[in-house]
């Protein structure tokens, strides 16, 4: 299921172009569309997938939004150039999610704004190719549109990943060896492979005695007029 964009991307863009297979008929192309649109929102639909896969990016929004606000930078427009699952993973973070792949051009917009000494910051998403008007989101835990930049930070913060080693390895650190433990162990392997190898060896000189044997020449009747 997570690799449904792959043939819904295709169809759709063959569509595009009137390229469409025969099969590939308006049914086959909406239950594709409703299968991949599903499979984004259930990518992110986690905590730990919305701080590893969207966190970076609003983290690093974050920080040039607070640098702006503390005068250490004076940029003022900072783009990315993503993927949709780039997009879609930040909103995701945001709590902006829901069933549906951000089409080609979309944009997410974070702006900072300055009114009476305090600053705010707001959301607008633009989720469609054929206009130029984006939709502000109300985030969760803001009072409006404008978020105060305090209580963005109080919300996100928090949420945001520390380091790719944390969040992808166990929280419980591994166990130190037990060199008592691992002696015991060789000791008793090496017991056991000397104990086969005897073995071993014991039954295929069992098994050449009892050949020999068997094996041993008749007398002839010459030998056996000598003992006569």
């Amino acid at each position: 299921m997570l690799n449904a964009w792959d043939i819904a991307d295709t169809i759709y863009v063959e569509q595009i172009y009137n390229r469409t297979p025969s099969w590939a008929n308006e049914n086959v192309q909406k239950t594709l569309s409703d299968i991949n649109e599903a499979s984004f929102y259930f990518l992110n639909l986690n905590n730990d997938s919305k701080r590893i896969r969207g966190g970076p990016s609003i983290q690093d929004i974050f920080m040039n939004m607070n640098n702006s606000s503390r005068g250490q930078t004076y940029r003022k427009v900072k783009m990315y150039s993503a993927h949709d699952t780039t997009v879609s993973a930040a909103l995701a973070f945001l709590g902006i999610n829901y069933p549906h792949q951000p089409k080609y051009a979309s944009a997410l917009f974070l702006d900072l704004y300055k009114q009476n000494s305090t600053y705010y910051v707001k959301v607008e998403y633009l989720n469609v190719t054929d206009s130029n008007k984006a939709y502000p989101y109300l985030l969760n835990g803001c009072p409006a549109f404008e978020c105060p930049l305090e209580t963005f930070t109080a919300i996100y913060q928090p949420r945001f990943p520390t380091s790719v080693e944390v969040e992808c390895t166990k929280n419980v650190p591994p166990t130190p060896p037990n060199n008592a433990k691992n002696k015991m162990l060789t000791v008793i392997l090496c017991s056991i492979v000397f104990g086969l190898g005897i073995l071993i060896i014991g039954t295929f000189g069992y098994f050449y005695c009892q050949r020999r044997e068997h094996d041993a020449p008749l007398l002839s009747t010459e030998s056996l007029s000598r003992f006569a």
